[in-house]
């Protein structure tokens, strides 16, 4: 299923996969306000095979109210004429709420689907409405974060701006603000501050939608004034960028005594004036930075560009690290697969190592796939193709081939096994165009889609050349159509599972190498890490990391262990990202833990049994309207006493097993468990706000003893105070420092 929604925040409104049609609305600033009897309809389209049993529909609304009373809006919603909801109060006040309903997969249909939401014609009041998602049950919040990739597309914003002096009762038309900030987070500024290299200096804060902005200015000379500004235009970067400076930078963070790479940072900010040498800001998501920009240079375009900050940044409830970048001019670039790969030699010594790697972590059944000859040379290709055969290549193709598809082929004439989904790569008397070696094959995955940017990915299809044999339903593509200054094409993967293309590599060796990568990956994840050196001291390192409340940092360092095989590190970072995300711990731990042998052994079946398997249960269950077989077989021998596979229970009952399941109970400090115990008093009592006081005052005194447990895992399951511990409290508890990170003496 596509991703759907309607983002009404905008005018235009912005919308995946439907068309709108409107009765009775009319945009406002950052809402669509529909009338009483008013109505919004989306057509949506679910392919054939596409149709999900049950899809979540989320509607973001409020009620208007009504003076200082609560208004009075009704909705109905129905899908392709059937009701789907009657009669339903959205909550009013001044913050729009998500309500979230279940569309059970008998409403929807192959092909068009309309869904209706009407306010009911004895409304008092409005109703507004700012965004519609609708997401297969199994994909929850994907149809938002492609609405936020989306809208961060269009991350250039022009205000038109006025100012106001102190005193005066007039408002005078200021140079237009222009802004751009983009760390790669899908978030807008919320509030930007910033300092130009005269002295003058502005404060703003943004309305949501990013349709307006006030705060206050004081010039070079110490005026202060009043400073307003409406959305002039927004636009996807660079457009909208040709009258400003726009910084980027290669940044690293600093944390965990070192400094690590991070992704890029662009900065533009033109108010007219200056150039600015200090930016502050805090995102739409909560995360906050600044930087101090070092002394301009003259970039490429002869515009002044600095040539790098320092600063700090802080990811929302998370303390603050460092935080400093370098231009891309200045900055070393890292070297390239393709100039590590650019001759035979290199690639025969690169092979070598990936087949000793690959023949070393094989299981029997992986092994048949190679022969007698190939696994005893340790070898998984071929002898190489010689000058003259891929001579004869190019001339058939009418073309010199990219360096390091050349090189390669000259070490080895084909492979077997280059990923886990790869088979065979064609040899120099097979390799061909697309269109030729595939005729049609465009065309038939085209299905009538007319989308811009489909076609230019047929278009790339087309032109491209195919040297992949034998896969997992995907093909490798080399495209002459992006070739970098060094001869190199362009790689992709095509897969029918993505769909689609998947990343753009630049070259066959950055495509090879970002392979041999997701294979170090899949094996780590199956407990079989193709250099397991050093597993150990990461996860001491990542628990380390998450009792001091460095969360992502510990996520990264829990990976880095997974990836060389350790069971523990797989497992902790399961349960530090079920305090993340909740939504989909139940996918992770199915995937993460209850599939993987390595995992249990590693941690026990006891821990296992008393943290994520009431974990899996709960949120199973939420998610879950089928037959109750599947998540049975999921268990396993985890939990035996819920049943075995096709023992015809229903849902309910299965469910009803599942709601008494009882846990067992790991131990915890007589500190933390006395707290535990008038935690759940209060909350019986209602007085849930004081319960989670106690609860948030006993967390720098949690600790364990098992290297294996990193946080009160029991706030999470426990049937009293699950349901008091929210997202933003959740999130809370993983990043207050605990135990040994916290400093604090646990008795």
């Amino acid at each position: 299923m596509r991703p759907t929604f309607g983002d009404f925040t905008t005018d235009p409104a912005r919308l995946g996969n439907s068309t709108a049609r409107y009765e009775g609305c009319h945009p406002a600033r950052d809402h669509l306000e529909i009338d009483a009897g008013g109505s919004v309809e989306l057509d949506f389209t679910l392919d054939d095979g596409a149709v999900p049993a049950q899809a979540t529909l989320t509607v973001t609304a409020l009620v208007s109210l009504l003076g200082k009373s609560l208004g009075h809006a009704p909705v109905d919603v129905t899908v392709n004429g059937r009701v789907l909801i009657a009669d339903f109060t959205i909550p009013g006040g001044a913050i729009p709420q998500d309500t979230a309903l279940a569309v059970p997969g008998e409403l929807l249909v192959p092909g068009t689907n309309t869904l209706r939401l009407r306010s009911s014609a004895d409304a008092h009041s409005m109703l507004w409405l700012y965004r519609i998602t609708l997401d297969p049950y199994h994909a929850i919040g994907g149809a938002r974060r492609a609405m936020a990739e989306e809208a961060a597309r269009e991350a250039v914003f022009a205000f038109r701006a006025e100012r106001r002096a102190v005193g005066s009762a007039s408002w005078r038309p200021a140079p237009r603000l222009l802004v751009h900030l983009d760390r790669g987070e899908h978030s807008p500024p919320g509030q930007l501050a910033w300092r130009g290299q005269d002295g003058a200096e502005a404060a703003v804060s943004f309305q949501s939608a990013m349709t307006d902005f006030y705060g206050h200015y004081r010039a070079a000379d110490g005026s202060p004034a009043e400073y307003r500004g409406r959305l002039e235009a927004r636009s996807a970067f660079p457009e909208g960028t040709d009258d400003g400076t726009v910084h980027r930078f290669r940044t690293e963070e600093g944390w965990g005594g070192g400094w690590h790479a991070s992704g890029e940072l662009r900065l533009l900010v033109e108010d007219g004036g200056a150039p600015v040498e200090r930016v502050t800001w805090r995102d739409q998501a909560g995360n906050s930075g600044s930087v101090s920009l070092r002394a301009a240079v003259c970039g490429p375009d002869t515009a002044p560009a600095s040539d790098g900050f320092i600063g700090y940044y802080q990811r929302v409830n998370e303390g603050p690290i460092g935080y400093r970048g370098a231009s891309p001019s200045v900055s070393p670039k890292p070297e390239t697969a393709a100039a590590r790969l650019s001759t035979v030699e290199q690639w025969r010594s690169y092979l070598a190592e990936y087949s000793a790697d690959v023949l070393r972590v094989a299981d029997e059944s992986e092994l048949t796939a190679f022969s007698e000859e190939q696994r005893a040379a340790g070898w998984l290709g071929y002898e190489g193709a010689g000058e003259d055969r891929v001579a004869a290549l190019e001339d058939r193709l009418g073309t010199r081939l990219p360096p390091s598809f050349r090189a390669f082929l000259g070490a080895s004439d084909g492979w077997r096994h280059l990923s886990a989904f790869m088979y065979e790569l064609l040899t120099a008397d097979t390799v061909d165009w697309l269109r030729d070696a595939m005729p049609g094959f465009t065309d038939d995955i085209k299905d009538g889609a007319d989308d811009e940017e489909l076609d230019a990915e047929f278009a790339l299809m087309d032109r491209s050349l195919l040297i992949s044999g034998d896969a997992d339903a995907q093909y490798w593509l080399l495209d002459p159509g992006d070739v970098s200054e060094d001869g190199e094409w362009a790689a992709y993967i095509w897969a029918s599972w993505y769909p689609g293309l998947g990343d753009r590599h630049a070259s066959f060796a950055e495509l090879v190498a970002a392979e041999r990568t997701s294979f170090e990956e899949l094996k780590g994840h199956e407990g079989h890490g193709v250099h397991p050196e050093g597993a150990e001291e990461l996860v001491a390192k990542g628990r380390a990391q998450a009792l001091r409340g460095e969360v992502e940092a510990a996520m990264a360092t829990f990976e880095e262990a997974a990836v060389k095989g350790s069971g523990a590190g797989a497992y902790l970072k399961v349960v530090l990202g079920a305090f993340l995300d909740r939504s989909c711990v139940h996918h992770d731990i199915r995937r993460g833990v209850l599939h993987r042998p390595h995992v249990i052994e590693a941690v026990g079946l006891e821990q296992v049994r008393a943290e994520v398997a009431p974990l899996f249960l709960r949120r199973s269950a939420e998610d879950w309207t089928g037959a109750p077989g599947w998540y049975i077989s999921t268990l396993g021998d985890v939990l035996p006493a819920l049943g075995t596979p096709g023992s015809g229970d229903d849902t309910a009952d299965w469910i009803a097993r599942a709601a008494a399941f009882v846990p067992p109970v790991l131990p915890e400090s007589p500190a933390f468990q006395q707290a535990l115990d008038l935690a759940r008093t209060l909350a019986r009592q209602g007085d849930t706000d004081e319960s989670w006081t106690v609860i948030e005052t006993a967390l720098p005194h949690w600790h364990s003893d098992s290297p294996h447990r990193i946080a009160p895992v029991i706030l999470l399951t426990d049937p009293v105070l699950g349901d008091l511990i929210t997202p933003h409290r959740a999130r809370r508890i993983v990043t207050m420092p605990r135990g040994e990170g916290s400093g604090v003496t646990t008795p």
